[in-house]
Parts: C-alpha cells; sequence; structure tokens
C-alpha cells in the first residue's frame, strides 16, 4: 500500500513538472500577437489599408482577420501580402462580414476596397496576426 502511494506521489509530481516545463516553454518561445481594430468610412472612391506586425515580432505564420460594416451599394474588399497580390476577395453589400483564419508568413497584409455601385459606409478591421519569433 505505501510503495502504491509513492509511485502515485511520484507520477502526479512528474507530471506537473511535465505541465510546468512545457507552459514555461511556450510562454517563452510563443511570439508576440499583433492586434488591432480601426474602423474607416467609405466613399466611393477606391480605399487601401495596411495592417502589421509589431516592431519587436518576426516570422508570423497565422492571422485571424475579421471585415465587416455596412455599404450603400456593392463593393469589392480584397486583402492580401503586396499591392499586387490578392489572396482573397470578397463581393459585399449592405451589411457584410468577410472572415479569415489561417496561416499567413508576411509582414504586413494589404486591404482594398474598391466600390462598385456604393457611394458610402463603414469598414471595421479587426485583425490579430501570430508571430512565432522576437526581434
Amino acid at each position: 500500500m505505501k510503495r502504491r502511494t509513492i509511485i502515485i506521489s511520484l507520477i502526479v509530481l512528474v507530471g506537473l513538472v511535465g505541465i510546468y516545463v512545457i507552459l514555461s516553454y511556450l510562454r517563452e518561445f510563443s511570439g508576440p500577437v499583433s492586434s488591432d481594430i480601426t474602423k474607416h468610412n467609405l466613399t466611393d472612391r477606391p480605399e487601401k489599408f495596411e495592417v502589421r506586425i509589431e516592431d519587436n515580432a518576426k516570422f508570423p505564420d497565422h492571422m485571424d482577420l475579421k471585415m465587416s460594416g455596412k455599404i450603400n451599394g456593392v463593393g469589392i474588399l480584397s486583402f492580401g501580402w503586396n499591392d499586387k497580390a490578392s489572396y482573397q476577395k470578397a463581393t459585399i453589400a449592405d451589411n457584410f462580414n468577410v472572415e479569415y483564419k489561417g496561416d499567413w508568413y508576411s509582414d504586413i497584409c494589404i486591404i482594398k476596397y474598391e466600390p462598385i455601385s456604393a457611394t458610402k459606409g463603414e469598414l471595421t478591421i479587426d485583425y490579430t496576426i501570430f508571430s512565432l519569433g522576437r526581434k
């Protein structure tokens, strides 16, 4: 009975030490998180917005991006890693919500709005870019 209690205590102790080591590793080596929420007024002219990782971050690997709002017509909302490349494009109208959650390896994300028939509206950009390292 005593031997069984000692073995169980050792197993619990090793498990707790293992959890501590894993949490310490994740806290030390998980990179910074860059996030912000910005609001923009939209007009009948094309607009370009840029979001980027924090200055102390490097090696971005994942992004959660939510673009929501309201326009009084139809427009196109796209985003990509530079001014020329469009990773994803969506036709938007009235109340809209465009989301992306997935791999992202660029320091910046360029968001473009192109009105088709819309003349005014609002856009909220809510983003989080996760990075693997620190500078």
